[in-house]
């Protein structure tokens, strides 16, 4: 009970000590207060000016808010270190009042507290038991309540040193935290400013690129079109002298273009634009320069369907290709197309005494399937994946596949069934036959050459049907007719064949009853 009073009279003392102080400070900056010269209205300590300058210059919007940014940073600032003294002078007048505590422990025997003791898991009556224990181990006779109440009160002046000690650390790290904050607002907001300056600047700058670049552009259009027609009136200035040579005849080309073999894509170009002019050239006096044209025109297309032609024979796809590309633009290529096909269409042979098997219903049709699984063969070689010669070499591999198979049909399928047919030796009903098979075995086909080009199954089977009736239009038109005639006289025939027999029997078979009629009659 006397220690809580004495410790409740010293508590009254520190307080009173506190208010004294205060009011000392209070003083104090009252006379400075006083002494010092009048301040500005409404403006803290820290910026108050005490000498007269003369005005500064005017100041932008970001300057100035920088600069109100800086001044409110400086007194929040004074203010805080203004608090730290107060509170260092506090705490050492507390210490200078505090009366020395009685402590009759030897040194030795007296608890040192470190922080690193009250980090992670603490348990109270553990950290008892060990504060305890040097004093427990002792006489438990010479152990006195005294000695108890020694060390709690030292331990808990020594505890609460520690806790005043982190206190002031966790004040110091928090004023540093708040301090960091600040100045890292203040820098964000600096750079806010910056960056918006900067921004401005961009966007003015870039008003200005875009101004010069739309400038540019219009130049450049300029540029390019007369670029263009420099280009147009040099082409047609080499026309002009490519169309002089050739009027002067064929041994007046001097033009390196139509002499060099390496230059013959060149020369395909110039050739055909030269047509061109000279079927639109009516005006007398170019009739040399007209047929010199026409007869290059057909030596160039020569040359190139030579060298396709080779290519193809070769196997060089490459090739092929470029000469393909180059008789496209010279001609359409048509001429290419057909050279293609007519060399294709020969790896075919067909059947050479199809006609003379019509009467062996069997190997007829046997042979007749052979032939035509050549033809599926062939057109899956050519242009049934996309790896085929056709999709490879040629620009538009659906024009070459219809012209393909429009001379398979028109040529070689209607060659056939004509010459298979049309043999006025053949018996009725050898061709009534034969007509039949060659119609269902040419539907089959047409239907096997729709899937060898999936791509164009919808196109191609349109197309097919439609070479399918014209070469069996003639012969569906009067096959009705004559397989009606044939199986009327085929009646006839055989019926005749046992009709007479029959009527000899019926008329012996009336005599026999005329004659029993007359003897039942006779008594």
């Amino acid at each position: 009970a006397t220690r809580r009073r004495e410790e409740r009279r010293k508590e009254r003392e520190r307080k009173e000590a506190g208010k004294k102080d205060k009011d000392a400070e209070k003083k104090q900056a009252q006379g400075k207060a006083n002494e010092a010269p009048a301040p500005v209205a409404n403006k803290p300590e820290s910026t108050i000016v005490e000498v007269v300058e003369p005005p500064a210059p005017p100041m932008d919007e970001a300057t100035r808010r920088r600069e109100e940014r800086r001044r409110e940073r400086e007194r929040k600032e004074a203010e805080k270190m203004r608090e730290k003294e107060a509170e260092r002078k506090q705490a050492q007048s507390k210490a200078n009042e505090a009366p020395a505590p009685i402590i009759n422990m030897s040194k030795s025997s007296r608890p040192s507290f470190q922080k690193n003791q009250f980090q992670g898991q603490f348990n109270s009556y553990q950290f008892l038991d060990e504060l305890t224990a040097p004093f427990m181990s002792s006489n438990a006779e010479t152990l006195k309540s005294s000695t108890f109440m020694e060390l709690l009160d030292f331990s808990s002046r020594e505890l609460k040193k520690l806790e005043d000690q982190v206190d002031n650390e966790i004040s110091g790290l928090v004023d540093d935290i708040r301090s960091a904050e600040t100045q890292h607002k203040s820098k964000l907001a600096d750079l806010n400013d910056f960056l918006k300056n900067v921004s401005d600047q961009f966007q003015r700058l870039e008003g200005r690129v875009t101004s010069v670049g739309t400038t540019a552009i219009k130049i450049g259009q300029r540029l390019e079109t007369i670029d263009r027609q420099k280009n147009r009136a040099e082409e047609a200035k080499d026309l002009i002298d490519y169309w002089m040579e050739f009027n002067s005849g064929e041994q007046g080309l001097v033009s390196p273009v139509f002499r060099d073999p390496s230059e013959i894509t060149t020369a395909a170009r110039l050739i055909q634009t030269l047509s061109t002019v000279s079927a639109e050239l009516t005006v007398a006096g170019f009739e040399k320069a007209t047929d010199a044209v026409q007869h290059k025109s057909s030596e160039i297309e020569n040359k190139l369907l030579d060298d396709f032609q080779q290519a193809y024979q070769n196997n060089n796809v490459e090739k092929m290709k470029m000469n393909a590309q180059i008789l496209v633009e010279f001609n359409g290529g048509s001429s290419c197309f057909s050279r293609y096909v007519f060399g294709s269409l020969a790896k075919l042979k067909p059947p050479t005494e199809l006609g003379e098997l019509v009467q062996y219903p069997l190997q007829f049709l046997e042979e007749l399937r052979f032939y035509y699984n050549q033809i599926v063969d062939l057109c899956v070689k050519e242009f049934g994946s996309k790896n085929s010669v056709v999709v490879q070499v040629f620009p538009a591999p659906e024009k070459v596949i219809k012209i393909f198979l429009n001379w398979i049909f028109e040529d070689k399928i209607r060659n056939l069934i004509e010459s298979t047919i049309n043999n006025p030796d053949l018996h009725e009903q050898r061709y009534l036959e034969a007509l039949s098979v060659l119609y269902r075995e040419t539907k089959d086909v047409s239907k096997k050459l729709c899937d060898v080009s999936l791509s164009m199954a919808s196109k191609l089977d349109s197309v097919l049907n439609e070479h399918i009736q014209s070469i069996f239009t003639e012969y569906l038109v009067t096959y009705i007719d004559r397989e009606h005639a044939y199986f009327s006289n085929l009646l006839r025939t055989e019926v005749g064949s046992w009709i007479a027999p029959v009527k000899a029997i019926m008329q012996q078979v009336k005599q026999k009853i005329k004659s029993a009629k007359k003897e039942r009659v006779d008594p």
